[in-house]
């Protein structure tokens, strides 16, 4: 049994050790190994993967997204806001060894909390934070956040941040705060599909040794399984509060409840 950090100190969370295959690949070794990984379940459905990655699939996914970021189309300067930039993209138009880590980190929260639905995701969202400046409280609502109870898959690497979802206990709702380091997996799917959420602060101090001070950053990769949309990414790449959206987003996030068909805001 393994506390995790809470701001009320109400709620603990249980941690398993397991083993975990790759899904079935003929692609290199990092999609083949096998890694023992340490799951931390705070809810049904709502479930932690400690060291998911290894140090050199952490370097793989980072300079991946390096490469990505620098392309001229859906590269890190078409799209996001200041200190966070932005690509949204289909899976199967990226390497494959990404949704490889998704999965597999899906099939480790799985073996441990049945609430947890298996997810093959279709698309994925990476963030690449430059500044200490996190991500404000809301819910994955959207039409492109994931379709029915789904699991959402949130990998991150290089820089720490202080992650925070609301739970609720007894009627009442408790802020629990957790630390997400380089190479961990959160995901929350089935019962805590539409947990609210916040990337409270990035870390940018504590960087893992591999990271060269200069490139101080934290990358996330959100990995959702939403094949409703396939074919209209265009419309979710940028995320542009202006012609009534910031409007729609702050309304959604005050009035949606569960049950409530996902909504359209672009």
């Amino acid at each position: 049994m393994r506390a995790v950090a809470l701001v009320l100190g109400l709620l603990s969370s249980t941690s398993t050790a397991l083993s975990v295959s790759a899904p079935p690949a003929n692609r290199n070794v990092h999609s083949k190994s096998v890694r023992p990984m340490a799951v931390e379940t705070l809810a049904p459905g709502l479930v932690i993967v400690r060291g998911a990655l290894s140090e050199s699939e952490q370097r793989l996914v980072l300079r991946t997204t390096d490469e990505l970021g620098a392309r001229e189309s859906n590269g890190f300067a078409a799209a996001g806001t200041p200190g966070r930039a932005r690509i949204y993209e289909r899976c199967d138009e990226l390497p494959a060894e990404l949704s490889d880590f998704a999965i597999r980190s899906s099939q480790a929260a799985s073996a441990v909390d049945p609430e947890m639905p298996a997810c093959v995701p279709s698309h994925v969202l990476i963030n690449k934070y430059t500044t200490a400046d996190g991500l404000q409280w809301h819910r994955d609502i959207y039409s492109n956040d994931g379709d029915a109870d789904m699991p959402i898959i949130l990998l991150s690497i290089g820089a720490s941040c202080r992650f925070g979802v609301m739970l609720s206990s007894a009627g009442k709702r408790e802020r629990c705060v957790v630390s997400l380091h380089s190479g961990d997996v959160i995901l929350f799917g089935g019962p805590s599909r539409f947990v609210e959420h916040a990337v409270l602060d990035v870390q940018l101090g504590t960087r893992p040794a591999w990271m060269a001070s200069p490139d101080s950053c934290r990358v996330s990769l959100t990995f959702r399984e939403s094949p409703s949309i396939l074919g209209h990414e265009d419309r979710f790449r940028k995320f542009d509060l202006s012609n009534g959206v910031k409007e729609c987003f702050e309304r959604s996030q005050r009035e949606w409840r569960e049950g409530d068909p996902l909504v359209e805001c672009n």
